[in-house]
Protein backbone atom coordinates (compact mmCIF):
# COMPACT_ATOMS: atom_id res chain seq x y z
CA UNK A 1 0.00 0.00 0.00
CA UNK A 2 1.12 3.44 -0.86
CA UNK A 3 0.06 7.03 -0.11
CA UNK A 4 0.23 9.99 -2.76
CA UNK A 5 0.86 12.99 -2.00
CA UNK A 6 0.13 16.61 -3.95
CA UNK A 7 0.63 20.03 -3.85
CA UNK A 8 -1.36 22.85 -5.91
CA UNK A 9 0.35 25.14 -8.03
CA UNK A 10 -1.09 28.61 -8.61
CA UNK A 11 -1.93 28.86 -12.30
CA UNK A 12 -3.65 32.74 -12.69
CA UNK A 13 -5.82 31.64 -15.09
CA UNK A 14 -9.02 31.91 -13.82
CA UNK A 15 -11.19 34.66 -14.23
CA UNK A 16 -14.97 35.34 -13.14
CA UNK A 17 -15.39 31.73 -11.83
CA UNK A 18 -14.08 29.82 -14.80
CA UNK A 19 -12.65 27.18 -15.43
CA UNK A 20 -8.83 27.50 -17.14
CA UNK A 21 -9.40 25.75 -20.71
CA UNK A 22 -5.90 23.37 -19.97
CA UNK A 23 -5.94 22.25 -16.09
CA UNK A 24 -2.70 19.77 -16.25
CA UNK A 25 -1.73 16.99 -13.67
CA UNK A 26 1.62 17.19 -13.49
CA UNK A 27 3.06 13.40 -11.24
CA UNK A 28 6.83 12.62 -10.80
CA UNK A 29 8.31 9.72 -8.76
CA UNK A 30 11.79 12.26 -9.14
CA UNK A 31 15.00 9.88 -9.86
CA UNK A 32 13.27 6.79 -7.87
CA UNK A 33 11.43 3.66 -9.43
CA UNK A 34 7.74 3.81 -8.57
CA UNK A 35 5.95 1.79 -11.25
CA UNK A 36 2.62 1.02 -9.24
CA UNK A 37 2.00 4.60 -9.13
CA UNK A 38 2.54 5.51 -12.51
CA UNK A 39 0.38 2.35 -13.86
CA UNK A 40 -2.19 3.48 -11.35
CA UNK A 41 -1.99 7.08 -12.99
CA UNK A 42 -2.48 5.78 -16.56
CA UNK A 43 -5.25 3.40 -15.86
CA UNK A 44 -8.50 4.14 -17.61
CA UNK A 45 -10.26 4.59 -13.70
CA UNK A 46 -7.78 7.09 -13.13
CA UNK A 47 -7.80 9.09 -16.44
CA UNK A 48 -11.71 9.25 -16.58
CA UNK A 49 -11.81 10.33 -12.56
CA UNK A 50 -9.57 12.95 -13.90
CA UNK A 51 -11.73 14.06 -16.72
CA UNK A 52 -14.28 14.17 -14.40
CA UNK A 53 -12.66 16.65 -12.20
CA UNK A 54 -11.84 19.18 -14.84
CA UNK A 55 -8.40 17.78 -15.45
CA UNK A 56 -7.79 17.84 -19.22
CA UNK A 57 -3.90 16.42 -19.33
CA UNK A 58 -1.80 14.26 -17.29
CA UNK A 59 2.00 14.53 -17.66
CA UNK A 60 4.34 12.33 -15.77
CA UNK A 61 7.44 12.21 -15.26
CA UNK A 62 8.37 8.34 -14.96
CA UNK A 63 12.43 7.56 -13.51
CA UNK A 64 14.25 4.66 -13.54
CA UNK A 65 11.08 2.75 -14.33
CA UNK A 66 8.97 1.32 -16.77
CA UNK A 67 7.91 3.42 -19.90
CA UNK A 68 4.13 3.70 -19.13
CA UNK A 69 1.70 1.30 -21.15
CA UNK A 70 -1.30 3.84 -21.58
CA UNK A 71 -4.68 2.56 -22.05
CA UNK A 72 -6.24 2.13 -25.80
CA UNK A 73 -8.29 4.80 -25.34
CA UNK A 74 -7.57 7.28 -22.01
CA UNK A 75 -10.04 9.98 -21.25
CA UNK A 76 -7.24 12.55 -21.16
CA UNK A 77 -3.83 13.08 -23.00
CA UNK A 78 -1.27 11.19 -21.30
CA UNK A 79 2.13 12.33 -22.17
CA UNK A 80 5.82 11.10 -20.19
CA UNK A 81 9.16 11.22 -19.72
CA UNK A 82 12.02 10.02 -17.93
CA UNK A 83 13.86 12.52 -16.83
CA UNK A 84 14.55 16.39 -17.67
CA UNK A 85 17.21 18.78 -16.20
CA UNK A 86 14.68 20.71 -14.05
CA UNK A 87 11.11 19.67 -13.43
CA UNK A 88 10.23 23.56 -12.88
CA UNK A 89 8.20 24.32 -15.48
CA UNK A 90 6.00 21.48 -15.59
CA UNK A 91 5.37 21.87 -11.64
CA UNK A 92 4.50 25.77 -12.43
CA UNK A 93 1.98 24.66 -15.03
CA UNK A 94 0.11 21.79 -13.25
CA UNK A 95 -2.93 22.32 -11.19
CA UNK A 96 -1.99 19.57 -9.34
CA UNK A 97 1.11 17.76 -8.33
CA UNK A 98 1.24 14.40 -7.47
CA UNK A 99 4.71 12.78 -6.18
CA UNK A 100 5.53 10.14 -4.40
CA UNK A 101 7.37 12.19 -2.05
CA UNK A 102 10.39 12.57 -1.65
CA UNK A 103 12.57 15.30 -0.49
CA UNK A 104 13.62 16.89 -3.90
CA UNK A 105 10.03 16.87 -5.27
CA UNK A 106 8.54 18.03 -2.54
CA UNK A 107 11.20 21.06 -2.07
CA UNK A 108 10.46 21.64 -6.08
CA UNK A 109 6.70 21.45 -5.43
CA UNK A 110 6.61 24.28 -2.73
CA UNK A 111 9.39 26.61 -4.55
CA UNK A 112 6.03 26.75 -7.26
CA UNK A 113 3.89 28.33 -5.32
Amino acid sequence: EYQISSAHCKLGLVTAGRMPRERTVFATVGTTQFDALVDKLVSTEVTHLLAQQGYTRLVIQFGRGAEPELPTTPAIPVEYYRFKDSLAADMHSAALIVSHAGAGSIMEGLRCD
